[in-house]
């Protein structure tokens, strides 16, 4: 366990920011919001200074599938299961490190994004959206 210390908290509840918080993290999971006297005890510290720590952020809606391409549906309809979980891997990596800490994917095919989440047991879970509320075919690659 370890606990990550700034200037600044905002936890998403309160309507201001905490000062000089501690955000304590056993095993890649945030478990814990303490004040510094509270956070020191029997963990290692890193203080990240004049920061704002903003613990367990969501994204509510990814698409940890989709590419960069021209056509990322096309490229979804077209390519194997492989290609196409190529770049929800890195794409769940980068949400890390920017923070996220949960993400619910809202465009999969074949529940890729779950099997990732079984692979990536230390990093943003992915929740699976339920089916999209669209048009009909207004969602299905263009030929």
């Amino acid at each position: 366990m370890f606990g990550i210390g700034g200037d600044r908290l905002f936890d998403g509840v309160a309507d201001h920011f905490h000062a000089h918080a501690v955000v304590r993290v056993d095993q890649g999971a945030v478990v814990a919001v303490k004040t510094p006297a509270d956070a020191h005890q029997d963990v290692e510290m890193v203080d990240l200074g004049d920061v704002t720590l903003l613990p367990g952020l969501i994204d509510s809606h990814r698409h940890l599938i989709l590419d960069a391409s021209n056509e990322p549906v096309g490229h979804i309809a077209t390519s194997e299961d492989d290609v196409v979980s190529s770049t929800a891997g890195p794409a769940a990596r980068a949400a890390l490190q920017a923070g996220i800490t949960s993400v619910r994917d809202l465009g999969d095919r074949g529940c890729l994004t779950l099997k990732l989440r079984e692979e990536l047991k230390a990093g943003p879970l992915a929740r699976k959206g339920s089916p999209m509320l669209s048009q009909p075919a207004s969602n299905t690659p263009r030929s």
